[in-house]
Order: C-alpha cells, then structure tokens, then sequence
C-alpha cells in the first residue's frame, strides 16, 4: 500500500496515509487521537515525488498535547517504522504556535512553503487548516522586501564577485557563483508569481508550472551549459534582466541601476 505510494494519485495516498494513522500511529498514541494534526510535507503535495521520495509526517498540536508522550516514546516508534520498511519519515511532533509564529515574522521560508502546501491527513479542530491559509500568501510590503533582497544579491554577484572571479581565471568560482545567482533569480521569478521559494532540486519543475515561461527556462539552460567565465558573465546578465523586466512590469521591484541595487541592504532575506 504505502510502499510502492509513488505509483499512485495524491489523492489515494492521502487516503492511505490516513488508513495507516487510524490503524498504526492513533493505536499506538490514543491519547492524540481527535486532539492533532496530523500532515504530509514534502513533495508529495508539490506532486513532484518518485521512487526516490517519502512520505514526510508531521505532527501537530497543542504545548500541553506534546507533553503527553515523550520524545523518547517517538524515536522508539520511528525505529519500527524503520523496520517495517516503510517510507515514512515522521518528524519531530512541533506545537500550533511554532506554526502560527511562521505567519507572523515570515523569516523562514523553507518552512512557509512546507506548511503553506501540506496536505491535511487528520486536522479535528481544524487549526491548521486555519493556520495554513494565513501562510498562503505573503503580505505585499514583506515580498516586496524579500524579493529586493534577491535582486539585491544577485546584481551583487554579477557586478562584484563574478566579475572579479572572470578576471581571476576561477573556475570553480565562477561556477558556484553562477548556480547561486540562478538559484535567486529564479526564485524571485517563482515569488513574484505568488509562490515561495523552493530548494535547488524542485527550481526548474516549479518554473514549469508557471505560464509562459518558456524564456525564463531557455535563458537559464542555456546559462547552466556555459562554462566560459565571459559567456557566463554575459548571459546571466541577460536571465537577469529578464526576470527584473517581469517584477518591474509588476510593480514589485523599483527600477534601479546595477550601483544603486549593490548599495542596496533589505531587512530581510530569503531562507531556502
């Protein structure tokens, strides 16, 4: 059933993600049963899992809920898991108000995404769905600052590091320097069309999903095949460009000239 899970729907996997809490995880944790959430993370609400993926479980709940199993009684239940050859991966058990502390600073973006995407195995208060829908969306003047600070980054690392690495013949530089300022780039282009950052191994398949974004694909790959320092500091100009000619459109970012946006130092940055 949830071995071979990469071969089915999401929507049968939720429904055998739930058979397996209801007969496994609530009979060996009764007391949390009707009092947590209980979420799948990862990529499986993305749909970008495989057979390489699993199923990442997170459990929900009050601070005195937590406090009705030990830690201990949970990596014990985890070396079962273990053992039974499952791939699931069960997460350290994290309180409501870690959850709703994301929606007020939005500092960690790698959780918000999580979060903010996860699909709901057992919610009875329904918390964290009420919980989830306030991490949807980032408030304007909060995007607005993360995406700054990308653009921020990235014309930085063009106009500084990677010219100074060209000149200096650095080939490894050059080459970490070019996958860090795609890594910004395209994440601002994924941000500015209403989602959050993603991790390196999901960037292109979530610019995919994006409408007309063909250019944006064409411009990076053929970026990512350049090895030349030269070539690479020219086209990278050009992905630049490209995705500041698309928040300029939407009025996310400020025109700026190259000078102005290194000078520049916002508040907050973005966390993968």
């Amino acid at each position: 059933m949830l071995k071979n899970f990469y071969k089915n729907p999401i929507e049968i996997i939720k429904k055998d993600v739930q058979e397996w809490v209801e007969s496994v995880f609530f009979v060996k944790f009764p007391k949390w049963k009707h009092r947590v959430a209980i979420i799948v993370m990862g990529s499986v609400p993305s749909g970008a899992y495989d057979k390489y993926s699993d199923l990442d479980l997170q459990v929900i709940a009050s601070e005195k809920e937590l406090k009705k199993y030990s830690l201990n009684q949970i990596k014990e239940f985890k070396k079962l898991i273990i053992k039974s050859g499952l791939p699931i991966q069960l997460h350290k058990p994290v309180a409501f108000s870690q959850v709703k502390k994301l929606g007020l600073e939005w500092s960690n973006d790698g959780e918000i995404r999580e979060y903010s995407r996860a699909l709901i195995i057992s919610d009875p208060s329904g918390e964290f769905e009420r919980l989830k829908k306030n991490l949807k969306k980032y408030p304007r003047n909060v995007l607005k600052e993360k995406l700054d600070w990308l653009i921020a980054e990235s014309n930085f690392n063009i106009a500084d590091r990677l010219k100074i690495a060209v000149e200096r013949k650095n080939e490894f530089y050059i080459e970490a320097l070019k996958i860090e300022t795609i890594r910004y780039l395209m994440n601002a282009y994924i941000m500015g069309n209403g989602a959050c950052p993603v991790y390196d191994k999901h960037l292109f398949s979530e610019i995919e999903k994006i409408g007309h974004s063909d250019k944006y694909l064409i411009s990076a790959n053929k970026l990512m095949r350049t090895r030349d320092g030269k070539e690479v500091l020219e086209k990278i100009k050009v992905l630049r460009d490209i995705v500041m000619t698309d928040l300029i459109h939407k009025r996310l970012i400020p025109k700026r000239t190259e000078k102005e946006w290194c000078a520049l130092r916002p508040k907050r940055k973005v966390v993968f």
